[in-house]
């Protein structure tokens, strides 16, 4: 069930999938090999980061120890104040050196055991150095004998006892290290085999694969070439039928396709050939009708080409006639313009007379009404005069002249009002008359306008005419070459004809050497 579905996957896919179990063995290789470096990288560096430095740590602690009791001796040695002030300057400095290393010490002891071990040294070493202390002491103050006394028993007693702690935290530490060396020995052994197993697990896989691989391609390939040889041969009778779904299969099925077609084609050209040979006859039969049809389309051709440059010349006055309709449009357009100026010109001088008649009419109001006060002063003048008797009487043929003037005026101004006024009207009415004018005048202008619009769109029209004329000309002309030509063609197709009744006798014969029958004989790739 799974290496069908394999063989339905595509050859890149296979390829794939091998390669790719090839590469995740490399890469668990790769991978274990780095896990066991790590393993082995951090077991050696506790051994030289923990367990080394530790034993180098006692190391110098113990020949600190050496260095302090040589000085404690040489002060109980020495009766000069001054050498035994530099001994106790080296007792000095290596305490301030030891408790250093005490304190890396302890820092480099993680494990329980260690920790209670150091503990024990520690409590060693502070017996110890309160009895060297004490010994130290008795040789500043001069006591030798005491001093040396104390130094042979006591202090050289807690001395060993403090090197036998030291020396059991050595062993502990070198105990360590030779339990790291035998893990790292084993880890790198466990390394190597499993490396060794891997590779011989990579290498039997890549084998298996790549012929695997190689026979899913190579067999079905054979079997196609062998197909293709067959087809090669003229024998279109081999029955195929692809199994698998990948290229090679894909390409079965096309060779499939490709037999098929090419069955059907065979079969079509020879059951044509009849058909071609039967219409090559048929067409040099028709060739002489197409010649005797050709001749007169010739002739019509000729007629047609002589109406049609006729009409052309016939468009051509047509199109000179409009352009002059254009030009006379476009002069009367402007003189309805310029005619329509001068009307607007003539509404504003009559609307300029109409204001000047109101204001004459005005003045002439004005002048009534000062000849009516001049009569009403002349007036009270004569009755001042009358009661002014004989005094008043040149006054009053005054008054009475002035009153004659007065009311001559008011007469005057009244007459005047009354031309005024019909002239007012006449304004109006000419003003009224000429807005008329105007108005029609416009509408003389829009419809002028409407003219030379379509005189120009006749204009337009009759090049356009004039142009589309000229291409059917043209065509004309084509079409006589054509005619001509197909002249020629129709002596050509009867050579051709014979020619190729002769190639479907040669087809037929070429046809005939396919095998068209199916065979009991089926090739299956797998």
């Amino acid at each position: 069930m799974h290496m069908k579905l394999l063989k339905n996957r595509s050859i890149a896919t296979r390829m794939r999938l091998g390669f790719g179990l090839l590469i995740l063995v490399s890469i668990a290789v790769a991978l274990f090999g780095r896990l066991a470096l790590d393993q082995v990288g951090g077991q050696v560096r506790a051994l030289t980061e923990h367990n080394l430095v530790a034993v180098t740590v006692l190391s110098n602690i113990k020949d600190n120890v050496n260095l302090t009791a040589r000085a404690a001796r040489n002060i109980a040695l020495q009766t000069d104040p001054q050498g035994k002030l530099v001994e106790k300057t080296i007792i000095d400095s290596n305490r301030t050196s030891t408790r250093a290393l005490l304190k890396q010490l302890e820092e480099l002891l993680p494990l329980p055991e260690e920790q209670a071990k150091f503990k024990e040294v520690s409590t060693k070493r502070l017996a110890y150095a309160a009895k060297l202390d004490q010994s130290v002491k008795l040789g500043l103050e001069g006591n030798n004998e005491a001093a040396r006394d104390l130094l042979v028993g006591e202090v050289t007693l807690l001395q060993k006892t403090y090197f036998t702690e030291l020396d059991d935290l050595i062993a502990m530490q070198r105990e360590r290290m030779e339990d790291a060396r035998h893990s790292t020995d084993s880890t790198v052994r466990q390394a190597g085999y499993a490396m060794l197993l891997l590779l011989a697990m990579a290498m039997v896989s890549g084998a298996l694969i790549a012929n695997w691989t190689a026979r899913s391609v190579t067999r079905p390939l054979l079997a196609a070439v062998h197909v293709t040889q067959r087809i090669a041969q003229g024998d279109l009778s081999t029955h195929v039928e692809p199994e698998a779904k990948d290229e090679v299969g894909r390409l079965m099925e096309s060779l499939r396709s490709m037999q098929e077609s090419l069955r059907n084609l065979v079969g079509m050209v020879r059951s044509s050939s009849d058909a071609v040979a039967l219409g090559a006859s048929e067409i040099a039969a028709s060739n002489g009708d197409m010649s005797h049809r050709t001749e007169q389309q010739a002739s019509n051709l000729e007629e047609t080409a002589a109406a049609m440059e006729q009409i052309s010349t016939m468009v051509r006055s047509s199109e000179a006639l409009a352009q002059q309709a254009n030009d006379c449009a476009h002069a009367a357009n402007g003189a309805a313009e310029r005619g329509g100026d001068v009307v607007s010109q003539v509404v504003s001088t009559m609307s300029q007379i109409n204001v000047a008649s109101q204001r004459i009419s005005d003045i002439v109001s004005v002048i009534d009404g000062i000849a009516f006060q001049t009569n009403i002063l002349a007036l009270n003048a004569a009755v001042e005069a009358a009661r002014a008797g004989e005094q008043g009487r040149g006054f009053a043929v005054v008054a009475s002249e002035v009153r004659s003037l007065a009311q001559r005026s008011a007469t005057a101004a009244r007459e005047i009002k009354t031309l005024i006024s019909s002239n007012v009207e006449k304004v109006d009415a000419g003003s009224r008359l000429v807005e008329t004018a105007g108005t029609n005048m416009a509408d003389i202008r829009e419809q002028v306008g409407r003219v030379v619009s379509l005189i120009a769109e006749l204009g337009t029209m009759s090049s356009s005419q004039s142009r589309d004329i000229v291409q059917v000309n043209q065509s004309v002309a084509h079409l006589d070459q054509a005619t001509q030509q197909n002249s020629a063609m129709v002596e050509q197709s009867a050579a051709a004809a014979d020619s190729l009744s002769q190639q479907a006798r040669l087809l037929v014969d070429a046809i005939s050497a396919f095998r068209l029958q199916p065979a009991d004989r089926a090739f299956v790739v797998a």
